[in-house]
């Protein structure tokens, strides 16, 4: 907790294009691009501090970067891939404050560039005309990124979170009993059972096994 904290202000600009729905004997695509600009005032941000964490404004603070994204699914729905890439800057820009030492260096303790995928296939009328089943692959990747300012670098502080890639396999099968869905998931996250974390540098689970029923009235 931080009682000093003053409110947070943003102008958000945003660039966007999209395709929907562009059908051919291929199948189906869809597609997306987003350019965006972020100007913050009084950014609140989770910083490093000893060996704790606490929220900080930060007078001044700059984020550009783009998304693009795209999805395909083959005829009659038995394929379907999706992809998604995000990366941008988010830079210190304080001309005043505790964080104006750091100007012009990229905020800390932050992934920056995203890439996700999937991909599925689907089956239907398996054991009868009113059934379906669904296999899922999932593929995640977080470029590294630093724990500490660039310029607060030395050989005992020069901590990085690594490359994190993460899998995920999935099977669901759909049946419908008169006027019930019944489903049964299967899910295994992270099947390689990588070391992954989150923003804080703090290891998230490994590998994670899971089965889901669920009845729909």
């Amino acid at each position: 907790a931080n009682l000093d904290l003053s409110e947070e202000y943003s102008n958000n600009y945003n660039l966007s294009l999209e395709i929907n729905e562009l059908n051919n004997d291929y199948g189906s695509w869809k597609t997306g691009t987003n350019l965006f600009i972020r100007d913050v005032e009084d950014a609140i941000i989770l910083m490093t501090v000893n060996n704790g964490s606490q929220y900080h404004n930060v007078s001044s603070v700059d984020s550009k970067g783009f998304q693009v994204s795209g999805t395909w699914t083959s005829v009659e729905d038995f394929l379907s891939i999706e992809a998604n890439y995000t990366t941008f800057d988010l830079i210190n820009t304080a001309d005043k404050g505790l964080f104006a030492q750091f100007k012009n260096e990229r905020i800390p303790n932050r992934p920056h560039t995203f890439f996700n995928t999937k991909v599925g296939l689907k089956w239907t009328s398996i054991f009868s005309g009113y059934d379906e089943l669904r296999l899922k692959w999932n593929y995640r990747f977080v470029d590294r990124f630093d724990l500490f300012w660039d310029s607060h670098k030395s050989a005992q502080s020069k901590i990085v979170i690594p490359v994190q890639e993460s899998h995920g396999v999935a099977a669901i099968y759909t049946k419908d009993i008169y006027s019930y869905t019944v489903s049964l998931a299967a899910e295994i996250q992270n099947v390689t059972n990588e070391k992954l974390y989150d923003h804080y540098g703090v290891q998230r689970p490994g590998r994670a096994f899971s089965l889901k029923t669920v009845v729909e009235f």
